[in-house]
């Protein structure tokens, strides 16, 4: 850097600092939407806009436990990948924050251990895992060609459907010649992919929101707790017709590499033996490349090859499309059996406080007075009150806890009959859609590797769906039922109440009995008293299973007793069965699996578990192994990587670029696709220190700099000329009277708003630079730069 070149600065964006130190390596740029990830001390993660608003924040489930290891932002903006360091990952809206999906990769230990019980997440406890954490992501829409025909189509429609098929036609002997010549009309022949695509989901109302009433599931909660989100948990991001292929690379420190379609579904996994750095991709090829150090601090290429034609086939497309509607789907349905569990428990605790009372003082009198329904019974055939129940109706229940009773328990009837209604029905609907979809395409690619799925599997999920129909038809018409016996009888409760408050036989009880007497049912409060008030039915339908606790090893979970007693035949035989009449006797019993909801949806999940491992297992089988080499001596392996891109430089030529600093010395090294290396070491500096560098673009590079004679720091612009580095002219000088010191860079931002994120002061504070082509030509001009860049040079 000449010393004689005049200061200059950059334009300001904002400025921002904060009272703890950020993680400054795990901060990411939204170039779309002008925002900015930022990983606070807390591990939570803040969004902000680059005028220093906050869009959204990410809390960390646990700040003691749980750190943040790695974030990405998809391309487009729309979605942001979170990984924490025990292996878990989320996938969260871009706009709001909110958990899309979630992931984990766990041990080899714990991969083969699932869950008894319907809490969010499969696997063992933390403390018996293998911890990994989440080193990176790799995101990228890579471009599928297709035939004009169908891009003119899709042009035209804005999407793909079966109508006007025939409009390439002239007439059929025209046809006939074509046929014949093998020129099938462009849109003719694109029907079969219109057929398999078809979506019959989009002509079915939306699935409603999951009201949890106070049920505290975390994240996989919060994914259905509003409408907004429920929306963007099912909506199809993707369209039947377009030629990209979004594929998502999560790899951990431990280099275990797991390959995701449409950001959920997994298609494959692979190891490399070393831990990964860096990630770079480019759409216009499905070639990965990871950038990794092995133990013995040498630096590796890792190449995945991606087969985009079969990731962009209608095949794969319609099952990435049903997986992830199943997937997303059961999470649904789980949700709602959780919130019926829930809203069953929490509502009858004041009503059986209330019953207890009275029992246990019944039980304590001198002379024996039986049990509460005896007394109520006998209450409601002569109109007669003992003391203990007069007292019990007229000081305990009285009033105020009458309502309070009355709205828990018609609560309760109400809500699980909407939960199933609104929720459960129509969610058992799609899945049953989802399931029948990939099931035809299994029958369709039976005995042959085009889809090598069995059928029956997806038969075990319809079964299990089935069940649950069948149990939640029941709980329906038992809550109905009880409902109706239970209004009855709390009416008549209400009417005691008023009698035993004005006392027995008075004038103001004989007219408030006679007024009330013709708006009563008594056969319902009987019935009520004697069958429901002790013992719901509901309660062998809804209630948690001791046997559904803790994990089972994956080989003998349909093993299980339990797992065993589920199914659509045992669930139909348990109903003619009983015909919903179980008493208390049975209760905890493994013979109620059948009829358990929570049974029912467990079993539900192994069998969608079971698939999901299938298809993950045959698509891996796409999947090339990677090829892997180590980077040449010239590249000193020591060196600090600080950025890496796959670049396209000389028209369709790929080539990968990466930048290190190692003895202050910059070194930039070129891979191209034919393993044709370069490595470039630009002159060591002894009147500089190097402190980071980044890629602006595939014809430019900015490092920061400080002077070692006054300590100035300056960011620096780099033009790659060929495959070195030249051009080298300082863009901005920062003013050393600030006390802002910088130590990191992060770019980004969009044609016309490019950006420079300078952090510094030890991650307590950060700026935003204008890097647009404006302010950098004026400021190579000033700089001294002779002979000005060319137009598009740099951006």
């Amino acid at each position: 850097m000449e010393a004689s070149l005049p200061p200059r600065q950059l334009p300001s964006f904002a400025s921002k600092s904060s009272s703890a130190p950020i993680n400054t390596d795990l901060s990411v740029l939204c170039s779309p939407h002008d925002l900015i990830a930022i990983v606070t001390a807390d591990s939570d993660i803040v969004v902000y806009r680059l005028n220093g608003q906050i869009a959204f924040t990410v809390k960390c489930k646990d700040p003691d436990e749980l750190s943040v290891s790695a974030a990405q932002w998809k391309p487009d903006g729309s979605l942001l990948a979170i990984g924490w360091s025990d292996g878990s990952w989320g996938i969260h809206d871009g706009g709001s924050g909110k958990l899309v999906a979630e992931g984990r990769v766990v041990g080899s230990e714990g991969g083969d251990e699932w869950k008894m019980d319907l809490e969010p997440g499969w696997g063992v406890d933390d403390d018996e895992q293998e911890k990994v954490a989440i080193a990176g992501f790799g995101w990228e829409s890579h471009d599928v060609p297709v035939s004009k025909a169908r891009a003119d189509a899709f042009a035209s429609k804005g999407e793909l459907n079966t109508e006007g098929w025939a409009d390439g036609l002239k007439d059929d002997e025209d046809y006939e010649d074509e046929a014949k010549d093998g020129n099938v009309s462009g849109r003719l022949a694109d029907l079969p992919r219109a057929i398999t695509t078809l979506d019959i989901s989009k002509i079915l109302p939306r699935l409603s929101a999951i009201p949890s009433h106070g049920l505290r599931s975390g994240p996989e909660g919060a994914r259905f707790a509003t409408q907004a989100a429920t929306d963007g948990v099912f909506e199809v991001k993707k369209n039947d017709a377009t030629d990209t292929v979004d594929v998502l690379m999560v790899y951990t420190n431990s280099g275990d590499v797991r390959v995701l379609l449409d950001d959920t579904v997994p298609i494959g996994s692979f190891n490399i033996d070393s831990s990964p750095l860096k990630h770079a991709s480019h759409p216009c090829t499905g070639s990965r490349v990871l950038l990794s150090r092995t133990a013995e601090e040498l630096l590796q290429f890792h190449t995945q090859d991606l087969p985009l034609a079969s990731l962009g086939g209608p095949l794969l497309h319609v099952i990435a499309r049903d997986t992830k509607r199943i997937q997303s789907t059961l999470a649904y349905i789980t949700q709602v059996v959780r919130c019926i569990t829930h809203d069953y428990a929490t509502e009858l605790q004041f009503p059986t406080r209330l019953t207890n009372n009275i029992n246990m003082t019944l039980s304590e009198a001198d002379q024996p007075q039986g049990d509460l329904k005896y007394n109520l019974c006998h209450l409601a055939m002569t109109g007669q009150f003992t003391p203990i129940m007069l007292e019990w109706l007229t000081d305990i229940v009285k009033e105020p806890n009458h309502k309070r009773w009355d709205t828990a328990t018609g609560g309760m009837y109400s809500r699980i009959q909407s939960h199933i209604f609104v929720n459960l029905m129509p969610a058992l609907d799609r899945m049953s859609i989802a399931v029948c979809s990939l099931r035809g395409q299994a029958e369709l690619h039976k005995d042959s590797v085009v889809f090598g799925v069995e059928s029956s599997l997806f038969s075990n999920i319809l079964e299990g769906i089935d069940a649950l129909r069948l149990v939640a038809q029941r709980v329906q018409l038992v809550c109905i039922h009880e409902w109706q016996q239970f209004r009855a009888f709390s009416k008549w409760l209400r009417v005691q109440i008023e009698i035993g408050t004005a006392g027995p036989f008075s004038k103001s009880a004989l007219e408030t009995e006679e007024k009330e007497a013709m708006g009563i049912d008594h056969g319902l409060v009987l019935a009520y008293i004697k069958e429901t008030m002790g013992y719901s039915k509901l309660n062998s339908y809804v209630q948690k299973l001791s046997e559904l606790r803790g994990v089972i090893d994956r080989d003998d979970f349909f093993k299980h007793p339990l797992m065993q007693q589920t199914g659509y035949n045992a669930t139909r035989e348990a109903i003619k069965k009983t015909d919903g009449l179980i008493t208390a006797t049975g209760q905890g019993n493994a013979t109620l699996a059948p009829l358990n909801l929570q049974a029912i949806a467990v079993s539900l999940t192994g069998h969608v578990r079971t698939v999901l491992d299938r298809i993950t297992t045959w698509q891996s089988r796409m999947l090339p192994p990677p090829a892997t080499y180590e980077l040449p001596d010239d590249f000193p392996s020591s060196s600090m990587v600080c950025d890496m891109r796959m670049m396209a430089r000389d028209g369709s030529d790929l080539s990968v670029g990466v930048l290190a600093i190692d003895n202050n010395n910059l070194y930039l090294r070129l891979e191209h696709a034919e393993r044709d290396s370069i490595t470039y070491s630009g002159e060591e500096d002894t009147l500089c220190e190097l402190l980071d560098a980044k890629f602006v673009s595939d014809k430019c590079c900015i490092f920061l700099r400080k002077s070692r004679e006054d300590g100035t720091l300056s960011l620096t612009v780099a033009l790659l000329n060929g495959d070195s580095l030249s051009k080298e002219a300082p863009i901005h000088h920062f003013d050393p009277e600030e006390s802002f010191r910088p130590e990191k860079l992060l770019l980004g931002g969009r044609k016309g708003k490019e950006i420079c994120v300078v952090f510094g002061d030890r991650g307590k504070a950060w700026r935003i630079f204008d890097m647009s082509r404006k302010q950098v030509d004026a400021a190579l001009a000033e700089g001294g730069l002779s002979d000005r860049v060319d137009e598009g040079m740099i951006f």
